[in-house]
């Protein structure tokens, strides 16, 4: 194992909290807007895609489906992160309990992006930062309308 650089680890676990609630926040307003059966944003998915009225069930859900599916690591580094790093008596201490973080323990050791440590947090951040471009109501419709096909 190498000398930690606690710095850049706070750094990073920063940016990783930041982007993750950007990503719950633009969630949330679309999820909103999924909420009832009819409205404006499934009524643009159907007129992009040519959809019948046959297959708007499918769509709706789809797109709840998809909306869903972007807060899932958001969430769960807003859950682990506060607790990834504690401060015992001045002494800064990594929690990789697999119970308590497991999926920040299972990216500083290295089994999601193949980088250990900070280097790891570094490619989740790089990895969050993308999932953040793709949080929008046009990539919802593109990515909803691949699953009719």
């Amino acid at each position: 194992m190498s000398k930690i650089n606690f710095r850049e680890l706070v750094k990073i676990l920063n940016k990783l909290e930041k982007t993750s609630k950007q990503i719950i926040a633009i969630s949330l307003d679309t999820m909103a807007k999924l909420k009832l059966d009819e409205n404006e944003l499934l009524e643009d998915a159907m007129e992009e895609g040519n959809v019948n009225d046959e297959k708007k069930p499918q769509l709706l859900e789809a797109l709840r489906d998809l909306s869903m599916k972007w807060v899932r690591d958001a969430t769960i580094i807003l859950d682990e992160a506060p607790n990834f790093v504690t401060d015992e008596d001045g002494v800064f201490i990594i929690n990789i309990d697999s119970g308590e973080c497991p999926f920040l323990t299972e990216v500083w050791n290295g089994d999601y992006y193949d980088q250990i440590e900070n280097e790891g947090l570094s490619e989740l951040l790089k990895d969050l930062q993308s999932q953040l471009a793709d949080v929008n109501e046009d990539k919802l419709i593109e990515n909803a309308l691949k699953t009719l096909l």
